[in-house]
Formats: structure tokens, sequence, C-alpha cells
């Protein structure tokens, strides 16, 4: 639970683990403590959004997470523009 990674797991399967893994070690944790194992086992360029934003709650952290890897992965798989000079 304490070293537990997202690697190439999609957000809703980390959680997914994450919760399970948080059940059976059976540790009671202050909120703070389980937002800060969440964001440190997220992948850099997914957490590293989650930081920027406001959040309450581990529920709304979860929330932030698969919203920038919908975003994500809306930009990478996006149309593509081809821009064209004056002269084409």
């Amino acid at each position: 639970y304490h070293n537990f990674k997202q690697r190439n797991l999609a957000v809703e399967q980390y959680t997914h683990e994450f919760d399970l893994l948080r059940l059976r070690c059976d540790v009671s944790e202050e909120d703070e403590q389980i937002v800060a194992r969440y964001l440190a086992g997220l992948r850099p360029e997914i957490s590293d959004v989650v930081y920027l934003q406001q959040y309450f709650s581990y529920d709304d952290v979860c929330r932030l997470a698969l919203k920038i890897e919908s975003q994500q992965k809306r930009r990478v798989s996006g149309p593509k523009f081809q821009f064209r000079s004056a002269g084409s």
C-alpha cells in the first residue's frame, strides 16, 4: 500500500486497486495522508496537475485525476491541424 504506483494502469484501475489495498491493510489514516499517498503513486503528468487544483477530500482528488487523464487522452488522440504558410 505504501509503495503502490500507477505505472501503466488507468486512473480508474489505480484508484480501485489503491482502495482495495487500503482496506486490506486496514490502515487508519487522516484524509490528508490518504490523499498524499494517492498522489505520490500517480504518474507525474497527472499528479502534477492535480496538485495545482483545489480539492477538499480524497474523493475530490480521485475525480480530478480521472478528469485530467481524460483531458490528456483527448489531447493525444484529438484532431491534428496542419498550418500552411500564406505562400502555400
